[in-house]
């Protein structure tokens, strides 16, 4: 059996300089034999800064946009979406009632974003108006393994339960970075991290 899966989105924001975000997704998976899978999934995902702001509510009714307001922590630095590319590969076997499946990944961001609340800047809107700031802080290069087993005790009884292993390491941005170790040292962290 071969199955391939593909998909995007496509996203669009005048306040960015490269207006256009697009986010494709394709996942490949062939079951060699009976009971046992192999898949591989690549994406890039591309995210706009303050984009989860502009969300609406699942709810129904009237409601009133978010009044937060947010730039760029760096006045000269324009804002830019964060890319995040993702690759995996996993095998899944199917054992009684249960499947074991074991995984393999690597992640890339480029232009990681970062957030930063609370902050009062000379010449920016007060922190305590709900104005925050935005920055590209730099890249992360992440790989990691995980294993796992899923089951179904009963007809709505559903378990699982993974154990991950990851290794990141981050390499910094320019100046934005260092407006962050002046402003929020403990958003920053230079070393390789075992997670």
């Amino acid at each position: 059996m071969l199955a391939v899966t593909y998909g995007g989105r496509y996203a669009r924001y005048d306040y960015l300089d490269d207006r256009g975000l697009l986010s494709p997704r394709v996942s490949l998976t062939v079951s060699p034999a009976e009971h046992f899978r192999i898949s591989t999934m690549l994406s890039r995902r591309a995210v706009a800064p303050g984009a989860e702001e502009f969300n609406p509510r699942i709810e129904s009714g009237v409601w009133l946009p978010p009044q937060r307001t947010f730039s760029s922590l760096v006045a000269s630095h324009p804002l830019e979406a964060e890319y995040t590319n993702h690759v995996e590969v996993e095998a899944e076997r199917d054992v009684a009632t249960a499947t074991v499946s074991i995984r393999a990944f690597h992640q890339h961001v480029a232009d990681q974003l970062a957030t930063l609340f609370g902050i009062d800047v000379p010449g920016a809107p007060a922190a305590h108006l709900g104005h925050y700031f935005i920055t590209n802080a730099g890249d992360v290069d992440a790989s990691g393994l995980s294993a796992g087993v899923r089951a179904a005790i009963a007809s709505r009884v559903h378990g699982s339960v993974e154990y991950t292993v990851t290794r990141a390491r981050w390499t910094s941005g320019g100046d934005a970075v260092y407006a962050m170790l002046l402003l929020a040292p403990s958003a920053v962290n230079a070393e390789t991290n075992r997670i």
